[in-house]
């Protein structure tokens, strides 16, 4: 049938049907035989110079019965702003919000219009400084330069174009022609975990059936995939491994494979070794990772309590790779990323002359900004907090009388201190993933913790105004004393948010996902 329609039509036209029919083997074909599906979807070098570079991909791929189709749930996730029924896909700006619904709003647009369009998003976003600046640079083009971007060019839409049908015959539910499409598509780990959150966002959708059970059927196999491509790729390099699942991917929204595993609950892919292994070198930063030995856990006991004073002398540090001792570092990543790899913030920038006092002067820096560290800290300050807390509300919260002072210093420290995490609580909000303010509320407040605290915040203050307000009487002065004490049990439930991540108090987080 479809050869001998291809016969009475070009190959354009047969290669759109194929698709539209869900027919992955005609598909397979095609691409074997060199078609490009950029030159369809984006022709006359639509995709730089047009205006609406999606035009023909939207109109061809999401017509309305194929959007509305019992096949697919993408339905219950589209937006209707009208009394019809039917939904639909008709711009890039309802296929960009159908993907921030089904993927999660911390990924940016995959969609634009046109090449100044995408420009500037990608500037208010700051993703593109670094390829811009390129550009203004490198201003004198030759000929072979030219042909050099331009075979660029080409193969940066290729991968846009092989992204996008990818992403389109997950959302139709068409899985034989996601998995055709799969082996053609650029970070195909990335891709496959995208697939499993779009069908788990479907399964949860479904009410009951061969179609919900299909769902997760198809979301496990490409979580299996996706393990087995890192497995694979952990076998070759595992530092190289451990990269790919941290690194931002431009393609598909500069999201990690890691981030969209969390997301999507795929705990079998972050409880593959090389995941693993990943967290557990953002946990130590610049201090070597391997940790088990009992004269490495000591070393790093000493270098906590004696503030990092003594962490150079005693605690493992990783090592640089370099061609020649006389070969100076240079920075290979940006410094508001993941950087445990780069050696460079070991010995740079330079403090004194002095090499060594130099590097213990960076390494005592470092020391205190492994996470592990941090989060030692962070346990002190708290026990520190809970047990001042405690003193003040037991023996130093009283009615202000003419022979008691209003206020003792006790509790202005603890006042100090819970306006401190207060700052620090809304530094964490604002520095969530999402990029939308509906998007960080949802991730802030599903964690029950976070409820806590802000439950902790809430009632703290309401105390400390009637603590001044309501203090004429003791009777009076009973609904402040009240209020602290459900706050300071509070703050003490809170304290299991990281006494459960201790391996011997409680599960691992990674377990718990």
């Amino acid at each position: 049938m479809l050869v001998a329609f291809y016969e009475k039509t070009n190959k354009e036209e047969a290669f759109i049907y194929a698709l539209t029919k869900d027919l992955p083997t005609f598909i397979y074909e095609f691409l074997k035989l060199g078609i490009d599906p950029s030159e369809i979807f984006f022709p006359n070098d639509k995709f730089l110079n047009g205006r609406a570079r999606y035009d023909k991909f939207i109109s061809s791929l999401y017509k309305d019965e194929a959007v509305n189709s019992d096949t697919t749930h993408l339905r219950w996730f589209l937006e209707s702003h009208s009394d019809l029924i039917e939904k639909h896909i008709h711009t890039i700006y309802d296929l960009n919000a159908v993907l921030s619904t089904l993927i999660g709003d911390y990924m940016n647009k995959l969609y634009f219009n046109n090449e100044k369009h995408e420009n500037t998003y990608r500037l208010s976003w700051s993703l593109d400084e670094k390829n811009i600046e390129q550009n203004q640079i490198n201003i004198p083009i030759i000929g072979s330069q030219d042909d050099l971007q331009d075979r660029e060019n080409r193969q940066g839409i290729q991968d846009y174009i092989m992204r996008d049908l990818f992403v389109w015959s997950i959302l139709m539910n068409h899985i034989d022609m996601a998995k055709v499409l799969l082996s053609y598509v650029k970070y195909r780990i990335c891709a496959a975990l995208i697939a499993t959150k779009i069908l788990k966002e479907y399964y949860s959708k479904a009410t009951h059936g061969e179609l919900k059970d299909s769902y997760m059927k198809n979301a496990n196999y490409f979580q299996q995939y996706a393990i087995d491509c890192i497995t694979q790729c952990e076998k070759n390099d595992p530092d190289q491994a451990c990269q790919i699942v941290l690194q931002r991917i431009e393609l598909y929204g500069n999201v990690t494979c890691l981030q969209v595993a969390a997301d999507a609950n795929d705990k079998l892919f972050i409880a593959t070794p090389c995941c693993v292994q990943a967290m557990n070198n953002i946990w130590y930063d610049k201090i070597y990772p391997e940790q088990s030995r009992n004269r490495n856990r000591i070393s790093m006991v000493i270098g906590f309590f004696s503030l990092g004073l003594l962490a150079p002398f005693v605690v493992n540090y990783r090592s640089g790779r370099r061609e020649s001792k006389d070969e100076s570092l240079h920075r290979s990543l940006q410094p508001y990323g993941i950087t445990y790899s780069d050696p460079y913030p070991l010995e740079y920038p330079r403090y004194t002359k002095i090499l060594p006092i130099n590097r213990y002067m960076h390494r005592v820096r470092n020391f205190h900004q492994a996470l592990r560290i941090k989060y030692w800290y962070h346990c002190v300050f708290y026990c520190f907090f809970l047990l001042l807390f405690s003193y003040t509300l037991l023996f130093k919260f009283e009615r202000p009388t003419n022979e008691i002072p209003s206020i003792y210093w006790t509790e202005i420290v603890t006042i100090i201190f819970v306006s401190c995490m207060l700052i620090e609580e809304i530094h964490y909000f604002a520095c969530l993933d999402n990029l939308s303010l509906p998007g960080k509320c949802f991730s802030y407040f599903r964690n029950l913790f976070k409820m806590l605290t802000i439950s902790g915040f809430v009632l703290f203050y309401i105390g400390l105004i009637l603590r001044f307000t309501r203090a004429n009487t003791d009777d009076q002065f009973i609904a402040a004393r009240v209020i602290m004490a459900i706050d300071l049990e509070i703050w003490w439930l809170r304290s299991l948010s990281f006494i459960i991540v201790i391996r011997f108090l409680g599960p691992h987080i990674v377990a718990i996902g």
